[in-house]
């Protein structure tokens, strides 16, 4: 009992202890100590042992653990357009950031936003806390507005039945091969651009098809 109460203590002491953390998207190169050749295998097999392993699970399992969930407390209603006109001026300032702030992309607060905190971190809080995205998204409270003042609140666009979730997985693959294959997807005026043209398309979209039909 001692030596973990020694433990305990020594970890409590080292943790208010600053440090620097990278995200592998943001700078720092790392060489592997073995051939690239068994990563890449291993990583393959990895993939494939994970489909594998949902092919021959039973559905009940599947949909017993994606449909699990645990009530951690109670929220007052908010306005999901109010939230999001809030996130559309965030994510305006951030872009402003891209495109006139500093080219060190670990002191302009774009890259770490969005490498760290919305693409790993935010996944993650959604997993604990339900669907955020219908809040915080940056396009559904702008459409809203526009539309009403177009006149074009209950006017909209088909999508075929069988395009499915194919846009959705086009832009996501889009969006992670910026990521792994650009020269610097880190930096912040490359990003900047990148994520308002992302914007833009969905936007478009939220507008001509409907926020229902386009999110799915």
């Amino acid at each position: 009992m001692g030596r973990k109460a020694f433990t305990a203590s020594a970890i409590a002491l080292l943790l208010p202890i600053p440090g620097l953390s990278l995200a592998h998207s943001t700078e720092r190169g790392l060489v592997l100590l073995l051939p690239t050749e068994l990563y890449l295998v291993g990583g393959a097999l990895a993939i494939v042992a994970s489909f594998i392993l949902l092919v021959v699970m039973p559905a009940s399992i599947i949909q017993k653990v994606f449909g699990a969930s645990l009530r951690l407390f109670t929220t007052l209603p908010v306005s999901g357009t109010v939230t999001s006109l809030a996130s559309f001026v965030f994510f305006l300032v951030l872009v402003l950031a891209g495109f006139t702030g500093s080219t060190d992309p670990l002191v302009n607060p774009l890259p770490v936003f969005t490498w760290t905190l919305w693409w790993v971190l935010f996944t993650t809080i959604q997993c604990l806390t339900g669907d955020l995205w219908k809040y915080v998204n940056p396009w559904s409270g702008v459409a809203r507005l526009g539309r009403r003042w177009l006149g074009l609140n209950n006017k909209y666009l088909h999508l075929p039945d069988k395009v499915g979730y194919g846009i959705a997985i086009l832009q996501f693959a889009g969006f992670a091969w910026f990521e792994l294959v650009d020269i610097a997807p880190q930096d912040p005026g490359r990003l900047a651009t990148a994520i308002s043209i992302y914007w833009l398309v969905n936007f478009g979209a939220v507008v001509i098809f409907g926020e229902q039909e386009w999110y799915g």
